[in-house]
């Protein structure tokens, strides 16, 4: 991974459009446009939801947003090379999800007996054979009987029910994905986080020392100030204090209101001078600033696009379920308002 596009790693969990355009071709407005609602069964609605779903905005890391960091990611930064490829992943899988849903419409609108449709849901099913059993750990047993469980069944439905299974085991192996494309960003961030830090480590040293100073300068004339009330120790603590750093502005022993009102101008210009100082690092103190809060935003960015990625698959995952269950109202088979007690269902399944 080159350095140039090392930093969309943070920003690409889907590139759901071009998959979109991809699968259903050009010229193709809706699901609706493209297949008829036939008698047997209509599943336009889920793959139009599922498609509305995926391809919604929601995602913020379909945008480059990366300018301040750029600098401090390189092909060497921990974490990034393995998040690349996790969230290349996680694309990969989304887009099962779009090609699935858009053959489910297809099958069910061919105009053959159920037999037929059966067979070809299972024609479907073979052609992710290869990513289903490396990813899901089957081996070939295995993954015969959920084809004979499918191909057992009497009507689409039936047999569309048998891939739940199917379904729920890539959710677990999604999820694992995305939780651990969360902590190689988690990684990498930190890494950035450090690289800033010790870029910029010189300046504020540099803060500290004038910090120091300027500390230095104010308590010279709260002494001055003290002395003038009547602190007899106060003129000590000044001419010891290093507060004053020019022979000629020390005001001697006994001092008198020349010798503090020249003290008290040298410790007003030094403070000035502190002050010009301060204000001439601002802008670079400023650019810090805003090259934390940017890959602070990007974090969020992952973190939140890792939520969404993992929200989504539970609620598609829940749909089709529905769906084949032969639910009949499409608008309860996207349900988002019982996600967050799949998502710990999920989590548990994930654990077992």
């Amino acid at each position: 991974m080159n350095t140039a596009n090392t930093h969309l790693a943070l920003q690409h969990l889907s590139r759901l459009t071009f998959v979109v355009v991809l699968v259903l071709g050009s010229g193709c407005a809706s699901m609706r446009g493209k297949f008829k609602s036939g008698e047997m069964v209509d599943l336009m609605p889920f793959a139009d939801q599922t498609i509305a779903m995926l391809t919604s905005s929601e995602y913020p890391l379909a945008q480059d947003r990366s300018v301040l960091i750029r600098e401090f990611l390189t092909k060497d930064t921990p974490g990034m090379a393995r998040l690349d490829e996790l969230l290349a992943e996680a694309d990969r899988i989304t887009e099962s999800m779009l090609t699935y849903s858009v053959e489910l419409v297809k099958i069910s609108e061919m105009s053959v007996d159920e037999e037929d449709r059966i067979k070809a849901l299972e024609a479907v099913v073979k052609t992710m054979e290869g990513p289903i059993r490396k990813k899901l750990a089957l081996d070939d047993e295995a993954f015969k009987r959920h084809l004979g469980d499918i191909t057992g069944q009497s009507d689409f439905l039936a047999a569309v029910r048998e891939v739940q299974p199917l379904i729920e085991s890539a959710g677990i192996y999604y999820g694992q994905v995305l939780s651990e494309a969360e902590a190689q960003a988690t990684l990498a961030t930190l890494a950035i986080d450090e690289r800033i830090d010790a870029k910029y480590q010189a300046l504020f040293d540099f803060v500290k020392v004038l910090e120091t100073r300027k500390e230095t300068i104010l308590k010279g004339l709260v002494l001055v100030h003290e002395h003038r009330a009547g602190d007899k120790e106060a003129l000590k603590k000044l001419r010891d204090g290093k507060h004053i750093l020019v022979t000629d502005a020390l005001p001697p022993e006994q001092a008198t209101t020349d010798d503090l009102a020249r003290a008290e101008t040298h410790l007003l210009e030094r403070l000035q001078v502190m002050q010009t100082l301060f204000r001439s690092i601002e802008p670079e103190i400023d650019l810090y600033r805003r090259t934390h809060r940017e890959l602070d935003e990007q974090y969020q960015f992952v973190r939140d696009g890792v939520a969404a990625a993992r929200l989504k698959f539970v609620v598609w995952s829940q749909a089709h379920e529905r769906m084949a269950s032969g639910m009949k109202d499409d608008a309860e088979w996207f349900d988002i308002s019982e996600a967050p007690a799949l998502l710990i269902k999920a989590g548990v399944k994930a654990i077992k």
